[in-house]
């Protein structure tokens, strides 16, 4: 998941740059294909990790409360 966000960040100028227009030019696609693969790669890590969560809270390994006031505390 790291290596994915690093790459991502990278590319995230020519994101914009691809996108700031609104349109897709053909010179374009080839790059925005290979970003938009990698964000989905980045998704389904993302959904595995908290499938992962979800199972540490179900056998008992993670506290659900004490992680959901962590999270409170991220929100201020």
């Amino acid at each position: 998941m790291l290596a994915s966000l690093n790459s991502v960040e990278k590319e995230k100028d020519r994101l914009i740059e691809i996108t700031s227009d609104g349109a897709i030019q053909e010179d374009e696609y080839k790059d925005f294909a290979l970003i938009q693969d990698k964000l989905e790669k980045i998704s389904l890590t993302a959904d595995a990790l908290q499938l992962w969560v979800r199972e540490k809270i179900a056998e008992g390994n993670i506290d659900h409360t004490k992680l959901n006031g962590y999270k409170s505390l991220n929100d201020t």
